[in-house]
């Protein structure tokens, strides 16, 4: 500002200037003067524009007047900054107005030179109208031809013979014929050339060819279109051999070839059977010749033309006995066998493809074969040509084991395929064993009915013979005709040197391993006989030891511990002990030193918390191999295994133990974190290991126990020396590691326990326990067990002073756990170990179930040192149990904050109250009392949940298994005083006096509430309630007395003595008797006489409960109170305590407790009502009901049955009535507890309904009580209890409940589980009743996942099934089901053969159908059944070759420097026309797990942002999904996306490989997973986009394809952005194309909102969360399972997705194909490893399990189809039915070549990780879920996913969203991307011909009429 004069009025000179953009737009620079007037600011300043530069002529009027209109309207203010300000905004907008039409106006200009351009390059447009003219014109001009050729009788070409005649000049002859056939042969050859001729072109239009390439510009949609229609109409050619002979001939093209062996594969496996034999024959020469004269063909498609061949192969020998198949076969061995390396490679290939066709006899179903053709074939081949296969392989290997090392690439390559050949040799399952197994049953007495009748099938049965092809041993079991090549010892030598060849070439190790596993496996008739078996032992063995040495790598460690142990499952002990002495010694010392060495290094992983622990693994192996030899020991010589034993024992205690006595190595910050970590559970964690380890203490009780009694002693007196002296170093953590494992060890050496079975002493520790007695009764100078100073476990009666070694043992664990409670006592809860002190209550525990009061009768022979101990009438047993109550009564009081610690408390409470004799002695001891009294007394609250229950139920349990007449404490009985729980004063009974003087205050002040003040000051405890008052004030007015009379009746109890005894005999003489009839007549109380019967300890012990409760519940003001936190604590308390009791309850007991409680029942239920606004109350009361039935409802008499019926109806009613869903659901953070409410009433409901089905078989004399009882009431079913409380509940499900897959599952599995049962009664059901529920059904069958599906189904089978059993039955039910099957099957038949637009698909899949149904009448019979099932799968295999799947490949585009100048315009121009994308990133490191996963969510961002600052992104990937809006096609399109049951997708997936420009960190792990999955780093360095981290640098140096720009254009799209698992890739994404990462997550999020303004959605999230849920989130299986329903739903007519992907315009080897072929069969039956099926990986490294999806997905259709026959009955003959057959097929992709390249091609087993195909799989997944739950396609938004990622380790998700209180990190920042978006929108605008409707343009550019209709079929 420039001052010009202040006088008379100030005036001055403001200058304005524009910024420059730096894109030569206007730049302007405008001066402004003003002058104040006299009256400013009442009257507008004078104002004029001195100069305005950039802006044409004539603004400057328009900028004043703009301006004198501001100051007018801001008269009265001061309005000099306001009209400056409206300067800059005015000449601001102008620019840009300016800007924008001069750009339009250069975009015209170009749009129109482009244009003129490329109309030089359009030629005859060809349309479907045109082509189909001029095609029906070819054909009629073709069918002319050839029938003049027909009709004239002198172009009949003759036959050999009557040209011999005719002509006696051959040469002339020939030379005739050719003239004469000249005509046609040039017609052929001319339909070759044409055809050849446009495929050649169109490929060089679709992907280029060589070095020539088509420009972008200069082919258009058309020409594309006509391209991909060449090549789709090839595909579907009818009988295409002929043609195909010819184009392999004379075609050099790969990506041609390739298709026409597709073309071949399809024809034969569709139309086989319509084959002339002739052609079967050349095809399969024409084939064989072409590969054989070229051996240089690329892989993919060699083997693709091989498979062909395999296929053609197989089904010959079905006809022929595989005479064609041997011979193919010898030729194939005479030419490998000439040494070319080319030629072996090709009869590798060739044997490979035939052993796959062969192996499993369930082959997929389009092969169109039947499961008897399939065994047929097998077993041909296994008796002819396998072994010739075999023997030929180890020719091979041989020969290239005397290679010399190291082997050159070409030989490894050749090793690998031979090895991977012998490798399914060794695999193969052998027909002729499975026999040899099914003769051997037969003979036996018991089983050979039906073995017997097995034999005689031929072919087995199908599910028989699955069953043994799905075996998971998979040995080795070949024929005796094996013999001589198996027990050859140079062919087992041969594997292990060549083992020792490939030593540190990973892949050929793990091939070879495989091998080896399997020989370690041979079993069967070949080894039979013992000395064969010896023979080849003998012979592995010496083999086994070339490759074992002293130090082993992790995975060397791995395969050979796997080895051992194959080798000892399938030999046994007897073998081993066969073998010469030499060589037995030699495998005794290789074993133990093998052992030893694992468990050191094992030991040094675990303390160095290695992620990938590879000795650990090995050491469970080698252990489980030691377990066979030890268990059958006495087959063994035993003095020479026993210093084995020893030496692995002493070696594994060492190792756990610190120095000096141990090895293992712990630094103080390790174990500090080791103790800290409340995750850790040793016991669980190494349950196998400690129990081998126990196996082996046992066998050598003579060394393992004096070692284990040393090393505690001296551990337990250390103990003591360290607490009382009070030091806390390090010392004290290593003792409490010491202690742990030794009493872990010990736990497992001198007891042993398994699942459901009597736990008993071990023999072992019985036998030494006799042998040590026996010495010390011999011996008088035994060695006396050290002191522990101010113990009492010293003084215990024998256990004390005992010199035997067992006792002193447990007196050592015994002597910890008080160490621990003195140091409770004396505050040192800080110092002691938690872990330590889980570790001996769970010893001890082991202890007491064991040798605690042992049943003598179950043992032969018992050791007296025990008997003495601890026997059952012995005083150390009860001093024991004695100590251990008191040391659990210790930990509750002391130490309530350690819930594991008291959990395990109470486990071992409950092993001494589960048995009786223990339990008796439990009820005599003052502990038990002290603890009752402990627990009682205690705060609320203080204690967790589950101790409350879990005492309680050793309360009840103890108390229930003894019968006693006297209580043993009276304040059980009767309270004194103040009642047992503190804040709930009960009231006692006024007295007279307190009478009196209650009348006289009420005559006084005439006020209940006064009254009840003046009482409470008076007396000093809680006033009686207000009825009690205004009763006793009525009894005075009308009696005159306060005194209360005598009762009638029924005596109030029956404990006089002279009743008990009456009614003890009673009893006695009357035992049969009920009790509820002896009741009536002895005129005694029910729970009296219950009290007589069983004794009243349990009673007693609820009184403290049963008197609480209305005390608590009775105040007068507790609805004041019920909300507050004290009460609400008291009363979940005492809801968790009752919980305790029902899981206590015994049949014996149950109806005493029912009578007990139910009092207190009664009030809880009301209490749904007072707490409807509290869940976590609701749930313990619906918790409370449930457990009772569960535990209680089978053991009550109908009475009791009815009342709790009445309870649990009544509960129902109030939690509907309250309409408690909407509060609960609001409240609850966790998913499980936002639904647990309604999930509780729905078990409910099914236990009470299983009550019926349990107790079905009720006893006549309880029918006899319920009728004698005088009831009169009608009697309540189970089943009406559960069809009443599910009509209430059903008013209170909806959508958002139903989204939650486990309550989603459980409530339709109950009503399934009605109808099931009671279909009857679901039938008769009110029509409203009856109309809810099929509306359910409806909604389940469409809406959710195919188990609920299986669900729904299921239903409708019970309820047809019982309407057509039953005619008669009339009603709405008939009616419903007819309306919700809609179509008859005749009508759905019609309907799906009309859809097809193939004439001759609709005819075959007619026929189809009329043979499914031949001979079948609709019935519902078993025999129909199984008929119709039979029929099905024949059914299958026709229908499968008639309907193919909607796509099994997928190509995607691969983006680098070199391809970027050709595909960057079709990616920036898919990504601006996409209905949604997806994004996936591939990253050079992800840091330390713990820190990316840490628990804080503040701390996992800001880590995470670290790692993302330090780190690269190797790779983009990009997949863009567009809908075809019909409202936007064309009009020809409109009819031919027909019924609308497709959303069709134009689907483009790009993988941009990315390379950082400053410095970045790699990590090696992550490096390598990338390069073990095929990424190409030299690529990505050499070609990589380079792009600056963090804030944008372009200024400062363009690239020249910019990803910051193509980032902004994904932003300025605006359009859904999908992840999988996506927080992690969003902080990247942020931080490499965006901008510097904020400092706080929550400005991330709300840059998240701004940049992504449709919303993000994360598939992982959607997966885990929103139904229909999957069973696993990992991506590969997402997208397969959502691929495999989407071919379901598309089979049936569903709404179903269907993908086009057009083709770009780039060289072909630039397009990488991933094969994607839908599961749709059940497969094999191979077990899927567990850990893959959860997480995707798994890793262990040599588990025998599958790890490939397609097993994954197949063993889920045999789950879902084994749950489909839980309900059926099927005799014998239907149990070995077959199964839907499956396929393995080895390349199912389609690569697409080109020549001079080699395509990058990806089969399932190669382990493909790109982004670009990962992004596709989560696009994909995203659109099915969008089909199943949206009826929009163009608006995905779902907002139960959008902006919601998931988080692991965690059980809720990440919302993105922009909070109040903060801003965007870089506001300026976001603008310039949003301008950076809009102009490369407009660039990518500019190859749009120019075309402004974006959805017209993008139809005609990127799809086909053809390819649309083609990808829909």
């Amino acid at each position: 500002m420039k001052m010009l004069s202040s006088d008379p009025y100030s005036e001055f000179i403001v200058s304005l200037k524009g910024d420059d953009d730096g894109e030569g737009g206007f730049m302007y620079q405008c001066s402004l003067k003003f002058g104040y007037t006299e009256k400013y600011p009442d009257e507008v300043p004078n104002i004029e524009v001195i100069s305005l530069e950039g802006l044409p002529m004539g603004e400057e009027d328009l900028l004043l007047q703009h301006l004198q209109q501001i100051a007018e309207e801001s008269l009265g203010m001061v309005m000099i900054f306001t009209l400056v300000s409206a300067s800059l905004e005015w000449l601001g907008a102008t620019c840009d107005r300016k800007q924008k039409e001069m750009e339009e106006e250069r975009d015209r200009k170009v749009r129109e030179k482009e244009e003129s351009e490329l109309r030089r390059f359009e030629g005859t447009k060809v349309t479907v109208e045109t082509f189909l003219a001029w095609k029906e014109q070819f054909d009629a001009e073709m069918y002319a031809l050839k029938k003049q050729i027909k009709d004239d009788p002198s172009s009949k070409k003759l036959t050999g013979k009557q040209l011999f005649l005719a002509n006696k000049s051959l040469n002339e002859s020939d030379l005739k014929f050719l003239e004469e056939g000249d005509d046609i042969i040039l017609d052929l050859s001319k339909m070759v050339h044409i055809l050849l001729h446009e495929m050649s072109l169109n490929q060089f239009i679709l992907s280029g060819d060589g070095d020539v390439k088509a420009p972008p510009g200069a082919v258009t949609s058309e020409q594309r279109h006509e391209a991909e229609r060449v090549f789709l109409q090839f595909r579907k050619a009818q009988n295409p051999f002929a043609l195909c002979f010819a184009i392999f001939e004379r075609s050099t093209s790969h990506y041609v070839l390739f298709e026409t062996a597709l073309v071949i594969r399809n024809s034969v496996t569709r139309d086989w059977k319509h084959l002339p034999e002739a052609d079967k024959v050349s095809l399969k020469e024409c084939l064989m010749q072409y590969v054989l004269q070229r051996p240089q063909l690329p892989t993919f498609l060699r083997d693709r033309i091989l498979h062909v061949v395999a296929v053609m192969v197989k089904r010959e020998s079905i006809d022929d006995g595989g005479a064609q198949r041997t011979a193919l076969l010898n030729q194939v061995l005479q030419l490998v066998s000439e040494g070319n390396n080319s030629m072996r490679m090709l009869g590798c290939a060739l044997m490979n493809c035939l052993l796959q066709e062969y192996a499993i006899t369930l082959k997929s179903s389009d092969v169109g074969l039947p499961w008897e053709s399939h065994f047929e074939a097998k077993k041909q081949f296994e008796v002819t040509d396998l072994i010739t296969v075999y023997r030929f392989t180890l020719e091979v290997l041989s020969e290239l084991e005397r290679l010399g090392s190291p082997l050159a690439q070409e030989q490894v390559v050749l090793l690998s395929r031979f090895l991977g050949l012998a490798d399914s040799v060794l695999s193969w399952t052998f027909i002729s064993y499975f026999r040899h197994i099914l003769s051997i049953m037969a003979e036996d007495p018991v089983l050979h009915i039906p073995f017997i009748s097995l034999m005689k099938c031929d072919p087995l049965p199908k599910k028989v013979m699955s069953t043994y092809e799905t075996d998971q041993n998979l040995s080795f079991r070949p024929p005796v005709t094996w013999k001589d090549l198996i027990l050859n010892p140079d062919a087992i030598q041969l594997f292990f040197k060549l083992f020792l060849k490939v030593q540190g070439d990973v892949a050929l190790s793990h091939q070879l391993n495989t091998c080896l596993l399997q020989l370690a496996s041979l079993n069967g008739p070949l080894v039979a006989e013992p000395e064969d078996a010896h023979t080849y032992l003998a012979n592995f063995l010496h083999g086994f030891f070339l490759i074992t040495t002293s130090s082993l790598s992790g995975l060397e460690a791995m395969g050979i511990t796997n080895v051992l142990r194959r080798l000892l499952l399938y030999f046994p002990s007897s073998s081993i002990a066969s073998l010469p002495k030499e060589l037995h010694n030699t495998f005794r010392g290789r074993l133990t030193e093998i052992t030893c060495c694992v468990i050191l290094q094992a030991t040094k992983e675990d303390v160095d918390g290695a992620e990938d622990p590879m000795f650990m693994e090995a050491l469970e192996r080698v252990l489980q191999a030691w377990i066979i030899l030890v268990q059958d020991i006495q087959s063994l010589p035993t003095a020479e295994w026993m210093p084995s034993i020893v030496q692995v024992f002493e070696t594994y205690v060492q190792c756990h133990l610190v120095p000096p006595e141990g090895m293992r190595g712990m630094r103080r910050e390790e174990a500090e974190d080791e103790l800290a970590d409340e995750d850790e559970d040793d016991r669980t964690k190494f349950k196998d290991q400690l129990s081998t380890i126990g196996l082996f203490g046992r066998n050598i009780p003579d060394r393992a126990i004096p070692l284990l009694c040393r090393l505690l002693e001296a551990r337990v007196v250390r103990l003591q020396q360290l607490l009382s002296s009070g030091q806390t170093d390090e010392h004290l953590l290593f003792l409490y590691e010491d202690l742990h494992w030794l009493l872990l060890i010990a736990g497992n050496v001198v007891s042993l326990h398994y699942e459901g079975e009597q736990v008993m002493i071990p023999s072992e520790i019985m036998e030494y326990g006799v042998r040590l007695y026996q010495s010390q009764q011999g011996s008088s100078g035994a060695e006396p067990p050290p002191d522990f100073p101010g113990l009492s476990v010293t003084q215990a009666p024998i256990l004390g002073q005992s010199p035997d070694l067992l006792l002193r043992v447990f007196r050592a664990g015994m002597a910890v756990m008080e160490v621990t409670a003195r140091g409770l006592e004396a505050g040192l809860s800080g110092v002691l170990s938690p872990m330590l002190t889980q570790s001996t209550l769970w010893f001890l525990a082991r202890f007491a179930s064991s040798h605690l009061m042992p049943t003598e009768t179950y043992y032969l022979e018992m050791a007296m040192n025990i008997v003495g101990a601890f026997g059952q009438d012995s005083s150390g047993a009860r001093w024991t149990i004695e100590f251990l109550l008191s040391a659990v009564s210790s930990l509750v009081k002391r130490w309530s904050s350690e819930e594991k610690v008291l959990l395990d408390a109470v486990d071992l409470c409950l092993t001494l109250a589960e048995s009786k004799d223990k339990a008796g002695v439990m009820m005599e001891s003052e502990q038990l009392w002290g603890l009752v009294h402990a627990h009682q007394k205690m705060e609320l609250g203080t204690l967790p949940p589950k101790v409350h229950r879990g005492l309680m139920k050793v309360f009840v349990l103890a108390a229930s298994s003894i019968k006693t007449q006297e209580p043993k404490e009276d304040c059980f009985r009767k309270p004194k005083g103040k009642v047992i729980y503190s804040g709930m004063a009960g009231r006692s009974r006024l007295s007279i006096a307190e009478r009196v003087q209650i009348v006289k205050w009420h005559a006084k002040y005439e006020n209940v509430t006064e009254v009840q003040q003046q009482f409470e000051k008076t007396f000093g405890r809680r006033p009686p309630e207000r009825k009690s008052i205004v009763a006793l004030v009525r009894k005075f007015d009308t009696t005159g007395s306060v005194l209360v009379g005598e009762r009638s009746g029924r005596p109030r109890n029956a404990r006089t003595e002279e009743r008990t005894k009456a009614i003890s005999e009673s009893l006695k003489r009357r035992p049969k008797t009920s009790i509820r009839r002896l009741s009536q007549e002895l005129d005694c109380p029910l729970v009296s006489l219950l009290g007589i019967a069983h004794g009243d300890e349990c009673v007693q012990l609820l009184i403290p409960i049963t008197e609480n409760f209305p005390a608590l519940l009775g105040q007068p003001d507790f609805l004041k109170l019920s909300q507050t936190e004290a009460v609400m604590k008291q009363l979940m308390t005492l809801l968790d305590c009752l919980i305790g009791v029902m899981q206590g309850a015994r049949p014996s007991t149950a109806e005493l407790l029912f009578s007990a409680i139910y009092p207190s029942l009664t009030r809880t239920v009301d209490l749904l009502s007072v707490y409807e606004n509290h869940f976590l109350v609701v749930d313990l009361i619906l918790e409370l009901l449930n457990e009772m039935a569960i535990s209680m409802l089978c053991h009550l008499d109908r009475l009791q049955a009815r009342l709790f019926y009445e309870l649990a109806i009544r509960g129902i009613r109030l939690y509907a009535g309250h309409n408690l869903r909407t509060l609960v659901r609001d409240q609850a953070e966790d998913e499980e507890e936002s639904y647990k409410d309604v999930l509780l009433i729905i078990h409910l409901l099914t236990n009470i309904l299983a009550k019926e089905i349990v107790c079905d078989f009720a006893s006549a004399e309880s029918s006899v009580s319920m009728e004698s009882s005088g009831e009169g009431t009608e009697e309540i079913s189970a089943s009406a209890v559960c069809l009443h409380g599910m009509h209430l509940l059903m008013p209170l499900i909806n959508m958002d409940l139903l989204h939650y897959p486990t309550l989603c599952k459980e409530f339709f599995k109950m009503i399934t589980f009605v109808a099931d049962i009671y279909p009857e009664k679901v039938c008769t059901l009110p029509g409203d009743h009856l109309l809810n529920l099929f509306k359910w059904m409806e909604v389940g069958m469409e809406a959710f996942g195919p188990e609920v599906l299986q669900q729904v189904l299921d239903f409708l089978h019970a309820i047809s099934m019982h309407l057509a059993l039953h005619p008669h039955v009339q009603g709405p039910a008939r009616d419903l089901v007819k309306v919700f099957l809609k179509d008859t099957y005749k009508e759905m038949v019609e309907n799906l053969i009309t859809q097809q637009g193939d004439p001759s698909r609709a005819q075959r899949l007619a026929q189809a159908f009329t043979a499914l149904l031949d001979g079948i009448h609709l019935v519902p019979h078993r025999a129909t059944r199984a008929k119709f099932r039979n029929n099905f799968e024949k059914f299958i295999l026709e229908v499968r070759t008639i309907l193919p799947p909607a796509f099994e490949e997928v190509p995607v585009i691969d983006v680098h420097m070199e391809s970027a100048s050709q595909v960057w315009v079709a990616l920036e121009k898919a990504i601006k026309t996409a209905t949604f994308l997806a994004l996936d990133c591939e990253l050079s490191g992800l840091g330390p797990r713990r820190q990316i996963n840490a628990h804080n969510i503040e701390e996992r961002y800001c880590n995470v942002c670290d790692v993302a600052r330090s780190r690269g992104v190797v790779a983009l990937g990009v997949s863009t999904f567009r809908f075809l809006n019909v409202a936007l096609e064309p009009r020809e399109w409109r009819g031919k996306m027909r019924d609308g049951t497709q959303w069709q997708y134009v689907v483009q997936n790009f993988n941009i490989s990315t390379l950082r420009r400053d410095a970045y960190v790699v990590d090696p792990e992550s490096m390598k997973f990338l390069v073990m999955h095929g990424f190409d780093f030299t690529k990505q360095y050499l070609n990589g986009i380079q792009y600056w981290s963090g804030n944008d640098r372009l200024n400062k140096e363009e690239v020249p394809f910019c990803l910051r720009r193509l980032f902004a254009l994904i932003m300025a799209s605006k359009v859904p952005v999908l992840v999988h698992n996506g927080f992690i890739d969003l902080i990247f994404l942020y931080q490499h194309f965006y901008a510097e990462l904020p400092k706080t997550m929550e400005t991330f999020l709300a840059d998240l909102v701004e940049m992504f303004p449709a919303g993000v959605f994360d598939t992982k999230y959607i997966a885990e969360y929103i139904s229909p849920r999957m069973d696993a989130s990992f991506l590969e299986y997402i997208f397969r399972k959502s691929q495999q329903l989407n071919e379901e739903f598309r089979s049936r007519g569903s709404k179903h997705l269907g993908l086009l992907f057009p083709h770009l315009v780039s060289p072909l080897h630039w397009v990488e194909v991933q094969a994607c072929k839908p599961i749709l069969t059940p497969g094999d039956g191979r077990k899927v490893c567990q850990d893959y099926a959860n997480f995707g990986y798994c890793r262990k490294k040599d588990c025998s399990d599958a790890h490939d999806i397609e097993s994954l997905l197949q063993w889920d259709i045999r789950r879902m189809q084994g749950k489909r026959k839980l309900n059926q009955c099927v005799d014998m003959e239907e149990a070995i039915e077959p199964e839907d057959e499956g396929e393995s097929d080895p390349v199912a992709l389609i690569e697409m070549p080109c020549s001079g390249h080699s395509p990058i091609v990806f089969t399932p087993g190669n382990k493909c990780h790109r982004a670009g195909f990962d992004a596709f799989m989560t696009a994909f997944s995203f659109a099915w879920f969008v089909t199943r739950r949206s009826d929009n396609p163009l608006k995905p938004q779902n907002e139960e996913a959008i902006n919601r990622i998931y988080l692991s380790c965690k059980d809720f998700p990440l919302q993105v969203r922009k909070s109040k209180y903060h801003s965007t990190a870089v506001p300026n920042l976001g603008v310039s991307m949003k301008q950076l978006g809009r102009r490369t929108c407009k660039d990518a605008n500019e190859v749009d011909d120019g075309c402004n409707n974006r959805a017209m343009d993008d139809l005609k550019g990127d799809t086909q009429d053809e390819l649309n209709e083609d990808v829909e079929k």
